[in-house]
């Protein structure tokens, strides 16, 4: 088996982190403010997703598109039941089905099919599906009301947008696109990228001419990605990768897709029992997310394993690290 690339394996962790953190609002209490970074785990998350869809097979595309539905929705299943159990929520069978039950695998789901695409007609001619797509964005931009802050929620928009990024992943996990490390000015960058996305936001709040180009954000975001992919290439950070230190992080990373999935439940209900005991609070729920997440990915190969001709595998089921 090929071994996991510890770089894209620290990338989901921080973007495991980001998301959660976003979400965190009612447990920051006073400082709900630090409760941020969502958008910027979103990207993260859809850079890794993409990082690794030129590479291994390819073939046709039903037996292609089965093999990202085989990764996905399994734990969908899989939540589905656990919440059916305890009577908390009920994802339908029509949810499940047309869209996963979350607006993220929607999307991602869609993005496969246009990837399967352009793997085959352009998998080393990146600028045509830029084109094409920044196109697309531009144009739709256009048709928003751009009298808010939309870009980053809950809008069909940032489906076309973040869709730069999958790409950006792919193109820069087949080496399309090279990439080299200089720590010091990536740092630089970063900080840089940060600063500026963050600072045209909170412009945009105050001057509604600013907010009229609120899309120039994209530029930063993207810059955010790539120079945090850059430094997670830097030799010493995957040595840490390799740590028992290392092996928690990547445990974490590996359950990107189910934390994403059980988090909203889990802190909706901590928000319930401890809001007011800041800071614990923060970390028993994001502890609780990870255990929930984790059961949800054994239960998710359990039903995966049902379906399949060979015997049940319980060791590869429970294993914490692939």
């Amino acid at each position: 088996m090929k071994e996991k690339n510890l770089s894209i394996e620290l990338l989901k962790f921080l973007a495991v982190v980001l998301v959660i953190n976003s979400h965190m609002d009612d447990l920051y209490v006073k400082y709900n403010v630090l409760a941020t970074g969502g958008a910027i785990g979103d990207v993260l998350f859809f850079f890794t997703s993409g990082f690794t869809l030129f590479l291994g097979r390819f073939g046709r595309f039903d037996n292609w598109y089965k093999r990202r539905i085989k990764r996905i929705y399994p734990s969908v299943i899989a939540w589905a039941a656990i919440l059916s159990f305890f009577g908390i929520k009920q994802l339908s069978v029509k949810q499940i089905v047309v869209g996963g039950g979350f607006w993220f695998i929607s999307c991602i789901m869609l993005y496969y099919v246009v990837l399967y695409f352009v793997r085959k007609y352009a998998s080393n001619k990146p600028l045509i599906p830029f084109v094409l797509c920044g196109t697309f964005v531009l144009v739709w931009y256009f048709f928003e009301d751009r009298s808010t802050l939309f870009m980053y929620n809950d809008t069909y928009f940032k489906w076309i947008h973040y869709f730069l990024f999958v790409l950006a992943g792919a193109y820069v996990g087949n080496n399309t696109v090279k990439l080299s490390c200089r720590p010091i000015r990536d740092c630089q960058l970063l900080v840089l990228s940060l600063v500026l996305f963050y600072g045209i936001q909170i412009l945009a709040k105050r001057n509604a001419m600013v907010m009229q180009f609120q899309i120039v954000t994209l530029i930063p975001l993207m810059g955010i990605v790539i120079y945090t992919y850059k430094l997670c290439c830097i030799k010493s950070l995957k040595n840490i990768m390799k740590t028992r230190f290392g092996m928690c992080l990547r445990f974490i990373a590996g359950l990107c897709l189910e934390a994403y999935i059980v988090q909203m439940i889990i802190i909706q209900y901590m928000s319930e029992i401890m809001m007011t005991i800041f800071p614990i609070n923060l970390v028993v729920t994001f502890v609780l997310i990870i255990v929930v997440a984790y059961v949800t990915r054994c239960l998710g190969r359990f039903v995966s394993q049902l379906f399949e001709k060979e015997d049940f595998d319980w060791i590869a089921m429970i294993k914490p690290i692939d």
